[in-house]
């Protein structure tokens, strides 16, 4: 699989890409709040995410860098500039245009998840990272991880504390942790963040 990993280009997401492919990776970035928002209905979860693609949200394809791989997107990161804010409007609009009910999951992740995510500080918000599960083990990670990252900036993010390979994959691109913190649901996370070099 070295081959196919050496054959991947990393290059940011553009208006002409397959946004089916990338808001489907978004939502496989997450196996906590994005299965509870969209009651693990994958097909509204990627008409919503889809209309946040192309709307003013935190997964604007201008944030978001991909991972090709004969002219499929096999990995994306999102990776916005801070400060930001997490529109509470802008996100409900998303919903309505997809057809999808606005309910207490909405309230309750953009309360517990989103609303969290605003804040005044410098730097880069590396919001999601995934790769296709055919694709992983292949570095491919650490590729986009490559492409996003500069010695000139400071970064965050936030993991699971159970998912090892993504922890490994932060840690040897310069990440350290700050803090573990019940993320939502109560499910043990790391908040980590690399320095300006």
């Amino acid at each position: 699989m070295r081959e196919d990993r050496d054959m991947v280009i990393v290059r940011k997401l553009n208006a002409k890409d397959d946004f089916r492919a990338v808001a489907e990776l978004i939502y496989y970035t997450d196996d906590y709040i994005f299965p509870y928002l969209y009651n693990n209905d994958i097909e509204k979860a990627v008409s919503v995410i889809g209309e946040m693609i192309v709307s003013d949200t935190i997964y604007n394809y201008k944030n978001i860098t991909a991972a090709v791989l004969d002219e499929k997107i096999v990995g994306i990161v999102v990776a916005v500039r801070k400060p930001f804010s997490v529109d509470l409007a802008e996100m409900a609009d998303c919903f309505l245009k997809a057809g999808a009910i606005i309910d207490e999951r909405f309230t309750k992740v953009y309360n517990e998840y989103y609303k969290l995510l605003d804040g005044a500080s410098e730097g880069v918000y590396i919001a999601n990272v995934c790769v296709n599960r055919n694709y992983r083990g292949n570095g491919i990670a650490k590729k986009m991880l490559k492409a996003v990252l500069s010695d000139d900036c400071r970064y965050e993010l936030e993991t699971v504390k159970a998912n090892k390979p993504a922890f490994a994959a932060y840690t040897a691109m310069g990440f350290r942790v700050d803090y573990e913190y019940p993320g939502f649901t109560a499910v043990p996370c790391y908040k980590m963040s690399r320095e300006k070099r």
